[in-house]
């Protein structure tokens, strides 16, 4: 929200319906304290006032104004919260309640807002809030929706319209969220955040070239940032031309010397090249540069049950988790590697497996290929209640997950719901019409 409580100190004022008492100290005024922002003063004749007219909802929102910008945040919120509940709808203290538990990100802002947009439904700086809060709590398209609506307000917020353009990418608008970082890379031709984003929105709308001159925009203006090299040899790897990436990796390793990240990275492509010795000597160097990280752990781990060595793999992640036990990662990917052993319903390693997705998704309840696979695994275990329920939470927080998709179609058609699997089919049939790809298996 563009208004500070400055500001709104000022648009109180200027409200016509609005007229102070003429509470009066030495002189001097409430209104005068405030236009001159003497907010101690202004403070002090709020709470004189109120003495005799406690109920007052001018000067109760007046002091909310004084403490806030005194740094007093949660008696402000309180006073314009008592301010509302005798006149509910009282503009300048539901705009001052809005603006303060906003910057605070305090749990009373979301009903404020909505009361807020309630009134002013075209109010665009509300709904560039609204939309921002739902960014945060990773809805994307209520998000989305806000943003659309507050686009005036927006357009003026390079971080709301950072997350504008990410938001339409994660919901397949790739060419919305093109025209947006073009937008932002104009104002702002440095911003190497900016660039990698723009990068992405490229490549996603058929433009694998440009976005490959984009990163090289953003290597020129900062060469030791490693997201640049980790984003442009994923692009390469996208594109399957893994000696570019290597290339790429290797430059980015000459800047960086001591990126786990990289060498990782680096060992991933190895991999996927058939060069196994290589990829372990680069797994191991990104764990002894980071032996606190994951980086090389997950490699490892992922070449291991890759290549028939599950076994390794499995020991390599439990002492990992001995040292992070709800790093969610770090157990789906044990349970990965517990299953590729060929763990069967009943044993051991199938209840270890189960416990590890279980901890995965409680850390981190958005972790849809946790979900997923846990899904997989309570299906396996005839307990269709809980894979079904699985299935729906993954689809909750990516409705065009494709594993997702089609294993719940598959398990309500054998469940007998028909008709809720073919509605499940359709959205399967839109997904891979989008994307271009061919069903996953079930």
């Amino acid at each position: 929200m563009r208004h500070s409580i400055t500001g709104l100190v000022c648009i109180f004022l200027k409200l016509g319906a609005i007229t102070l008492p003429p509470i009066s100290l030495h002189a001097d005024t409430l209104a005068q304290a405030l236009a001159e922002q003497r907010y101690p003063a202004a403070l002090h004749l709020a709470e004189a006032g109120l003495r005799t007219r406690p109920a007052d909802v001018r000067l109760l929102t007046a002091r909310a104004l004084a403490l806030g910008v005194m740094g007093r945040t949660q008696d402000s919120l309180n006073s314009f919260e008592e301010a509302l509940r005798i006149t509910p709808e009282f503009v300048p203290a539901l705009k001052g309640l809005v603006q303060t538990a906003y910057a605070a990100r305090d749990s009373r802002v979301t009903l404020a807002l909505k009361k807020l947009i309630d009134l002013y439904p075209a109010d665009p700086t509300a709904h560039s809030m609204a939309g921002v809060l739902a960014f945060e709590a990773g809805d994307c398209s209520a998000a989305t929706r806000h943003f659309g609506l507050g686009a005036k307000e927006v357009e003026q917020n390079p971080e709301a319209s950072t997350m504008y353009g990410k938001c339409l990418g994660s919901l397949h608008r790739e060419k919305d969220a093109l025209a947006i970082f073009e937008r932002l890379i104009r104002s702002d031709p440095k911003s190497t955040t900016i660039l990698r984003l723009l990068a992405s929105a490229q490549a996603a709308t058929g433009s694998p070239e440009l976005a490959a001159m984009t990163l090289n925009r953003a290597l020129e203006l900062k060469p030791e940032e490693e997201q640049t090299y980790v984003d442009w040899a994923a692009l390469c790897i996208l594109n399957n031309s893994a000696e570019r990436a290597l290339s790429i990796i290797q430059a980015g390793l000459e800047k960086l010397p001591n990126s786990a990240r990289l060498f990782s990275l680096r060992g991933v492509v190895e991999a996927e090249k058939g060069l196994e010795e290589e990829a372990e000597k680069d797994f191991g160097i990104a764990n002894r540069i980071d032996p606190s990280g994951q980086y090389g752990s997950a490699g490892l781990a992922v070449l291991y049950a890759d290549s028939g060595r599950s076994n390794e793999a499995s020991e390599i992640l439990r002492s990992r988790i001995q040292r992070n036990p709800n790093d969610a990662t770090l157990n789906y990917l044990l349970s990965q590697a517990l299953l590729h052993e060929g763990a069967m319903p009943g044993s051991l390693e199938f209840q270890e497996a189960e416990g590890a997705l279980v901890v995965a998704t409680r850390s981190r309840p958005s972790y849809v290929a946790a979900h997923t696979a846990l899904g997989k695994l309570y299906s396996r275990k005839n307990d269709d209640v809980r894979a079904i329920a699985e299935f729906q939470l993954a689809l909750n927080f990516d409705s065009s997950d494709r594993a997702a998709l089609s294993q719940l179609a598959a398990l309500l058609r054998r469940t007998g719901r028909h008709e809720e699997a073919l509605a499940v089919t359709a959205k399967l049939r839109q997904v891979v019409i989008h994307d271009g790809q061919t069903p996953a298996p079930h």
